[in-house]
């Protein structure tokens, strides 16, 4: 009896008068007054749809009037997680207070899995679609890998962007422990059928240090395929240089080789002590895990530190000083920088000195053939800004391959490229002015 309620319900929902392969006869006012009381009619039913799914679910109806419902109302809107919830609670019923026999679980879930790609046909970007699936595979007593596999590989045929099958393709090579070799193949055919996949070269960038990991650990990956991904990205980023997703794989491939984390300078000036450090942190606030420590002759100095600047992160931080610290006899001072109690790095020096400090590095530490490589990309990109003097992502990546070479040697050049992006996006000016 509830099956066919449940039916009658469903026929009424999806089986409103259709007026496909009539001749319209109707004037223009009176066929959209006739679509109106056509959309009025969907949605009273779509309304009583959702309250007798709700209904059932309070009364703990976990049933198979519950799943029709359900699946009716997920297939014209695949976007309501509730009622992806829903579904799963009856399907652990089913398992576990049923006691239905793993056959039957297993060809409960090939059904949703049926019902899933449905809903992709609404909507193929459904989050919940695509999270319900995940789950589906994850209880599936015999999970069927392989053709997941391939029903990814067919959805991003159809939308290569579809960032949501790109994530879930991750998860199915996981679980199926599919060779990052095979993976990175196919990231490589995606990429050259169309360079403008956002998608494709960021998979790129998770699977290579897993197939060529740097030996030092100081690039993304080894030196010899770093410089083959500098070219390859290079071609593609002057294909189209308005084109941003080359151009963010690029900044990726540099990104890896920045300093590690040290004291630059103390300076000691009668009772204040300052310290500069490479990278801009923060010893404020209840979530910074780093502060700085002042030691004389072993013996260890309460401290306050404030940023130069006033912001809660900053390059420069000063701390007041008991004036009679360094009354008497020559002292050593250390100071010393920690991440919660390990030793980050540490400065040291004789009272009478007053500072330390160690030689700046402003290159990026790359191999002569490495940046021999981002010499020529720089040198291109110089030559695609005389053609197009305002291009934003060319104008960007510029000044990043002159920090990356020389920043003392380009700083001129880097300042004129940042000021010139400030006028072009000036959105952004914030993000540029800090990368000065």
């Amino acid at each position: 009896m509830l099956q066919n309620r449940s039916n009658n319900f469903i026929y009424a929902l999806f089986n409103v008068e259709s007026k496909h392969g009539r001749v319209k006869t109707k004037g223009s006012a009176e066929d959209q007054e006739s679509k109106r009381k056509e959309r009025e009619k969907k949605t009273k039913l779509y309304r009583l749809g959702i309250d007798r799914a709700f209904t059932k679910h309070q009364a703990g109806e976990y049933d198979e009037e519950a799943l029709a419902i359900t699946a009716q109302l997920l297939t014209a809107n695949p976007d309501i997680t509730t009622l992806w919830n829903i579904r799963r609670e009856v399907l652990l019923h089913f398992r576990d207070v049923d006691q239905r026999t793993e056959g039957e679980i297993q060809d409960k879930m090939q059904g949703e899995l049926r019902l899933i790609e449905q809903c992709f046909r609404a909507n193929p970007k459904s989050y919940g679609g695509w999270h319900h699936r995940r789950w589906v595979l994850d209880n599936m007593p015999v999970p069927i890998w392989e053709q997941e596999l391939a029903l990814c590989s067919k959805f991003l045929e159809l939308d290569e962007r579809n960032f949501l099958c790109w994530d879930y393709r991750r998860f199915v090579v996981e679980r199926s422990q599919v060779p990052a070799a095979d993976e990175f193949e196919f990231s490589s055919q995606k990429i050259l059928s169309n360079f403008s996949n956002y998608s494709s070269w960021h998979y790129r960038s998770r699977l290579l240090p897993c197939i060529y990991p740097d030996p030092m650990g100081k690039l993304p990956i080894e030196e010899k395929k770093h410089k083959e991904e500098l070219e390859l990205v290079q071609n593609a980023a002057f294909t189209d240089p308005n084109d941003q997703s080359p151009w963010f794989y690029q900044r990726w491939l540099l990104g890896r080789t920045l300093q590690p984390l040290m004291l630059s300078q103390v300076h000691i000036f009668r009772d204040l002590v300052c310290a500069s450090l490479n990278h801009s942190i923060t010893f404020t606030g209840n979530n910074s895990e780093m502060h700085l420590e002042i030691t004389v002759e072993g013996q260890n100095f309460r401290t306050t530190w404030k940023s130069t600047n006033g912001q809660q992160y900053s390059h420069v931080w000063i701390s007041s000083l008991p004036k009679e610290l360094f009354l008497g006899d020559k002292s050593t001072v250390v100071v010393s920088l920690y991440r919660g109690t390990a030793l980050v790095h540490y400065l040291s020096f004789k009272s009478e000195d007053l500072q330390a400090s160690v030689k700046p590095q402003f290159s990026a530490g790359f191999s002569e053939g490495i940046t021999s490589v981002l010499q020529d990309e720089l040198d291109s990109c110089m030559k695609l800004l005389d053609l197009e003097p305002d291009s934003k992502w060319t104008l960007l990546t510029s000044v990043l391959l002159m920090q990356a070479i020389d920043r003392q040697k380009y700083q001129d050049d880097t300042f004129s490229k940042l000021s010139q992006l400030i006028r072009v996006d000036p959105h952004r000016s914030g993000y540029f002015r800090d990368l000065c």
